[in-house]
């Protein structure tokens, strides 16, 4: 995108930036009383943090991922819950901006255009073979039907509309995108791991739900993730974390914490990986007080 067509990274966070102050002030509380923040995730599409990656002509701020990331690492540190909550919709985004140009990528472009927050329902839980999922989509009388639950569906309460990962009777993998209050659809906020208790990362059953075809697409495999999609799986190591304990940008060459000169994992934040520019695997933070890693 160019200049005439992006807004200031510095006028949008300054505009924001009393919202997350807000945010933050009552962060704790929430997370004390587990109040899932409908009224502040209203706030945050109200100032327009859902269409901020859509060109200007589209409604949205054309602000580059670079920069989003900067705002949602600010956003993390007034409450680490909106940041994950939001994943799913960032996600889904990015997926329709790289998408070539087709009817179904103009609809989904005028949902997001028109402020629409979309949820995700992609985990299971169960026996099923890794790459495989149990919810399925098949016609009957002329309609096609989704049935099946899914677990971890961060963000889905919030939500207008939900992708799912679904499976048709022929074994092809397709997304899927249905209304969050379509007949059929019953969500739980029942997410009882540790953390996270205000994302909204609960469960949701499928039973019936009519899918309009035009909203089915072809399944898109973890491994062909396109560079701007895998980036959002590097924020969710950065989100949260200060300047200070942020590992530097990683160069294009492959590499890895190991080795006699490299700094050991376990006394990093994070370690990062990069293969031919693309982010391929990181660890969990151990302490804020450890110094960053510095790749090899």
């Amino acid at each position: 995108m160019t200049a005439s067509t992006t807004q200031s990274d510095d006028a949008i966070t300054t505009r924001l930036r009393p919202l997350l102050t807000r945010i933050a002030d009552t962060a704790a509380d929430r997370d004390r009383r587990r109040r899932l923040p409908f009224e502040e995730v209203r706030w945050l599409r109200e100032a327009g943090i859902t269409t901020l990656r859509l060109p200007v002509e589209r409604g949205g701020a054309g602000l580059a991922l670079d920069d989003l990331f900067r705002l949602l690492v600010e956003l993390g540190e007034a409450d680490p819950n909106f940041p994950q909550l939001l994943r799913a919709h960032i996600m889904f985004t990015e997926t329709v901006l790289h998408q070539p140009d087709s009817p179904q990528r103009e609809r989904w472009l005028a949902l997001l255009e028109g402020g629409a927050l979309v949820g995700n329902a992609i985990s299971e839980t169960g026996s099923a073979a890794v790459g495989r999922v149990g919810t399925r989509i098949n016609e009957s009388d002329g309609r096609l039907l989704l049935n099946g639950t899914k677990y971890y569906t961060t963000g889905s309460l919030y939500a207008d509309w939900i992708q799912v990962s679904a499976e048709r009777d022929d074994g092809e993998s397709v997304r899927v995108l249905v209304p969050a209050d379509a007949p059929g659809v019953t969500q739980r906020d029942d997410w009882d791991g540790f953390g996270q208790l205000t994302t909204s990362s609960g469960t949701i059953e499928f039973t019936d739900v009519a899918v309009d075809p035009a909203d089915v697409a072809a399944g898109e495999s973890g491994r062909t993730l396109r560079p701007a999609v895998a980036q959002l799986v590097l924020l969710s190591c950065l989100v949260g974390a200060s300047p200070a304990t942020r590992p530097p940008t990683p160069r294009a060459s492959c590499g890895s914490a190991a080795g006699p000169t490299a700094t050991p994992a376990r006394s990093c934040p994070r370690t990062i990986r990069w293969c031919n520019s693309s982010w391929v695997g990181c660890t969990r933070r151990t302490s804020p007080r450890k110094p960053p890693c510095t790749p090899p």
